[in-house]
C-alpha cells in the first residue's frame, strides 16, 4: 500500500503509533478547526484536541474512519480509510497531542492518569 506521503510526493513519514493505537478506527463524528486549534470528536464521545501552528488540508468528513497517524517532526498526517488526509503542523512536537478524558497521549509516549479513554 502507498501511504498519503508518498501518494503527495514527500518523503515517507513515521507511523505515530500511541496515537495511531489510540483512535484507530474511530469515526470522526464532529470536526472543528481555527487558527490555533484542532478539535476532532469521535462516536463514542472521545476528543482529539492539538495545539497547532497550520494547516493547510480540507477537514475531515464526518463519519471518516481513522487508518493511521503518521509523524515528522513538527508535522501530523492524519490518514483516513476513505483515503482523505489531514495535514497539520503542531505547536510543540514533544509536548502533549491529544487528551482522551483523563488519558493523555503523547508523542512517543502513553500516560495513563486514569481509566477514561480506552478504545
Amino acid at each position: 500500500m502507498v501511504s498519503a506521503s508518498e501518494r503527495h510526493g514527500r518523503m515517507p513519514m513515521s507511523v505515530n503509533n500511541k496515537l495511531t493505537h489510540a483512535i484507530e478506527d474511530r469515526v470522526v463524528q464532529n470536526f472543528q478547526l481555527n487558527a490555533s486549534e484542532l478539535l476532532i470528536s469521535f462516536v463514542h464521545g472521545l476528543t482529539l484536541t492539538v495545539t497547532i501552528m497550520e494547516s493547510n488540508s480540507p477537514p475531515l468528513k464526518e463519519g471518516a474512519g481513522i487508518r493511521q497517524i503518521s509523524e515528522d517532526q513538527a508535522r501530523l498526517l492524519f490518514e483516513c480509510e476513505d483515503d482523505s488526509t489531514l495535514d497539520v503542523t503542531i505547536v510543540d512536537p514533544g509536548g502533549t497531542l491529544s487528551s482522551f478524558g483523563t488519558r493523555t497521549v503523547r508523542s512517543g509516549i502513553s500516560d495513563n492518569n486514569g481509566s477514561g479513554g480506552g478504545k
